[in-house]
């Protein structure tokens, strides 16, 4: 397990908070009275919800008690509580339950997404957005420099299991699970470019999410090798541009259904 480091998470906080801003705007529900942000991390989502719906009595759920603590000091007026969303269930029943880049940290979706279906109210709402770059660039390096470091012996811990499985599914089978559960589906893909401070600024900006589970078992001397080695893959995979910026690939799946 890895501990989530709440400021270097929120040095890239407006573009990790467009999405949630994104799928918040596309809810088709007028009113919500209970709401629920699952891995609401420094709490810019669950803020999101409250400015759309500012009577909703919102909470939101993280892992992370550093996060927790930072969401607690920005937003008064929503609750925030340290639980593990994978086994979520609510005693109430909720309108919506809101997800902005967490439910791909959780495996068996198959499972997952009609338990949370029981925690909504009929006409209630799951909103999801979903990262899909486990095939991208960024990832795939993450990958390769932990087989190189393995086979190099740059450093003890072997990571080269680390985030082989792909976490998040296709629409197709999202539509497969959510069709008998729901009464409307709403499914879309963007792909962001995020253009970044070179190679440099990919590391830094995946060094809050990402590249996490890889640096964790490293001490900070290996740390910095395995972040010098991913450097370079990046710089071979996604050359700077004609003014030194990198653009970053960023594709992401949004998923909204009512339940019937």
């Amino acid at each position: 397990m890895f501990n989530w480091d709440s400021s270097l998470y929120s040095e890239f906080l407006e573009e990790r908070t467009r999405p949630a801003r994104e799928l918040a705007q596309r809810i088709p529900l007028k009113d919500v009275a209970k709401a629920v942000d699952l891995g609401c991390g420094p709490g810019n989502s669950s803020r999101i919800i409250k400015m759309r719906y500012a009577q909703a009595q919102v909470s939101g759920i993280d892992n992370s008690p550093e996060m927790l603590e930072q969401a607690r000091a920005e937003n008064a007026d929503i609750t925030f509580s340290l639980g593990d969303i994978a086994n979520f269930k609510s005693d109430t029943a909720l309108d919506l339950i809101f997800s902005n880049a967490a439910l791909h940290w959780i495996e068996n979706h198959q499972t997952l997404l009609p338990a949370l279906f029981q925690s909504l109210r009929p006409g209630g709402c799951l909103a999801v957005q979903m990262p899909i770059n486990h095939d991208e660039p960024t990832h795939k390096a993450m990958r390769t420099t932990a087989a190189l470091g393995k086979a190099e012996k740059l450093w003890q811990a072997d990571l080269t299991q680390v985030r082989q499985e792909v976490p998040v599914l296709t629409a197709e089978q999202y539509y497969e699970i959510l069709r008998p559960l729901a009464a409307h589906i709403d499914i879309w893909q963007t792909r962001y470019y995020h253009i970044m401070e070179g190679a440099n600024g990919v590391a830094k900006w995946l060094s809050g999410t990402g590249l996490r589970p890889f640096l964790a078992p490293l001490d900070q001397a290996e740390q910095a090798i395995f972040l010098a080695r991913y450097c370079a893959e990046i710089n071979q995979t996604l050359p700077p541009r004609s003014d030194g910026k990198t653009l970053m690939p960023f594709p992401r799946l949004f998923l909204i259904a009512i339940k019937a």
